[in-house]
C-alpha cells in the first residue's frame, strides 16, 4: 500500500526539517544503507575474541607458560572491554572515539585560563616548589 501524495509531501517536509534542525543526524541518516549492521559485527568479532582467547589460556595453561595465559587473558578481557568502554563513551556523546576529540579532552593541552581543574594547570608538584605548598 502506497503513501497519498499528500503524505509523501508531509513526510519530505519533515525529513528537510529535521535535516536543518541536526545536520549530524542527517549526515548519519543518509550513511545508512541495508545489510548487517554495524552491532551484529561488533558482538560478532567480541565472541570470536573472546573464544580465541579463551583458547590461548588452554593452550598456556596446558603447556606452563604464564605468559601466554596472560596474553590469552589480555585478548579474552581486556580487548573486548576496551572495545565495549570505547563504544560506550561514543554512545553517551562525548565526543571520544568519533574523531571529534579536541584539546578540552587532553590534559595539559588546556587553554591555561583560570586555576587548577583540568587542562593540566595548577596540579599539585607542578610548581617550582614541586608542591610542597607555600614557603614559612
Amino acid at each position: 500500500m502506497g503513501l497519498r501524495d499528500e503524505e509523501r509531501r508531509q513526510l519530505a517536509e519533515i525529513e528537510r526539517r529535521l535535516g536543518e534542525d541536526d545536520p549530524r543526524l542527517d549526515r548519519r541518516l543518509a550513511t545508512l544503507r541495508p545489510g548487517t549492521s554495524r552491532t551484529l559485527w561488533t558482538v560478532v568479532g567480541l565472541i570470536g575474541l573472546f573464544v580465541v582467547g579463551g583458547v590461548v589460556i588452554a593452550l598456556g595453561a596446558g603447556a606452563g607458560a604464564p605468559v601466554v595465559v596472560a596474553i590469552g587473558v589480555i585478548v579474552a578481557a581486556g580487548v573486548p572491554t576496551a572495545v565495549i568502554w570505547r563504544l560506550w563513551l561514543r554512545k553517551l556523546g562525548n565526543g571520544i572515539g568519533d574523531g571529534s576529540d579536541d584539546a578540552a579532552g587532553t590534559p595539559g593541552k588546556g587553554s591555561g585560563k583560570g586555576k587548577g581543574g583540568s587542562g593540566g594547570a595548577g596540579g599539585a608538584g607542578d610548581g617550582p616548589d614541586g608542591g610542597r605548598g607555600p614557603a614559612d
